[in-house]
């Protein structure tokens, strides 16, 4: 686990102290990031993202059905719709996938008081099939469930996870501290996820996406400012090979805003340094699909 270890100890060495009530600092703006289309109708909470094999994967978040999506990338089509068996959406928050599973994180706890999260773990040939698809589940607890929290004021929500070397690791959505926590939940026992580490991220995370080399790390997220959300992805990659790695100074770390003012809920890869980004309908205007180079910035 070569590239989560640095990530791990570079995290570490960037705490700080925050509360929700502290705006971030500024940081640079990412002119960069492309609008490519408006989402379907059908997709106005889109919570996560998948670019696998040439097609784009979407899910939308609580009390929808439990489908995934395939939407198209240039035109504000629904190519798909997978029905899927044996599940329930309470709270799909993100999507990430190994070379033969595509996962489906049921984990969103915006209340904070749920005890067990799911996941549902479809073969990814079976993103072929239009038929009704029974799916596997495989629940499992989170460390840290706190006591009596009240909706929205703690630090037990979860939006973001990425799949790395046999374990999925989840980035919590903290409101009370604007940080993340890190947690690793391995595969071959998939019953607790434990904590690893955190990082004070200045703003609540949504989703997260791992280039398919191991070496660039996006994460996503946004604040509330002026009763607006403000966006931002942070990057962080690894700069050289070395013989001591993991070591934190071959880490880069780089916070970019969005220059857009909408609720940003996933993230992608999708070819070279660049990374699709969804964002959720509101305010009368749909979702929409975006498009982010990242190479400036690493």
């Amino acid at each position: 686990m070569i590239f989560l270890g640095i990530i791990v100890l570079t995290l570490a060495t960037c705490r700080k102290e925050s509360t929700s009530s502290d705006l971030p600092p500024p940081y640079p703006i990412a002119n960069e990031l492309e609008l490519i289309t408006a989402l379907p109708s059908t997709i106005s909470e889109s919570s996560g993202l998948a670019w696998i094999d040439n097609q784009l994967w979407t899910i939308n978040d609580s009390g929808n059905p439990a489908e995934l999506y395939e939407v198209a990338t240039a035109s504000n089509s629904l190519l798909q719709t997978l029905a899927l068996a044996n599940s329930e959406n309470i709270d799909w928050e993100a999507l990430t996938f190994s070379d033969s599973i595509l996962y489906i994180a049921d984990f969103g706890n915006n209340s904070g008081t749920r005890e067990n999260m799911t996941l549902y773990a479809l073969p990814r040939e079976e993103l072929q099939n239009d038929q009704l698809i029974n799916i596997e589940s495989i629940t499992f607890e989170i460390t840290g469930r706190p006591q009596n929290p009240e909706p929205e004021q703690h630090n037990f929500n979860f939006e973001a996870l990425i799949h790395f070397d046999g374990s999925l690791y989840i980035f919590s959505k903290n409101h009370l501290n604007l940080q993340t926590t890190i947690y690793q939940l391995q595969l071959e026992d998939p019953s607790q996820a434990e904590i690893v580490d955190s990082f004070n991220t200045d703003g609540l995370i949504t989703d997260a996406a791992l280039h398919p080399d191991g070496n660039l790390l996006c994460l996503l997220g946004y604040n509330r400012k002026d009763g607006a959300f403000a966006p931002f992805v942070w990057i962080f990659s690894r700069t050289t090979d070395s013989s001591d790695f993991p070591n934190p100074r071959f880490m880069n770390q780089q916070r970019v805003d969005l220059p857009i003012t909408t609720q940003t809920e996933g993230i992608t890869h999708f070819e070279n340094d660049r990374f699709f980004i969804s964002s959720e309908a509101e305010n009368g205007s749909g979702a929409n699909l975006y498009l982010l180079d990242v190479a400036p910035w690493r």
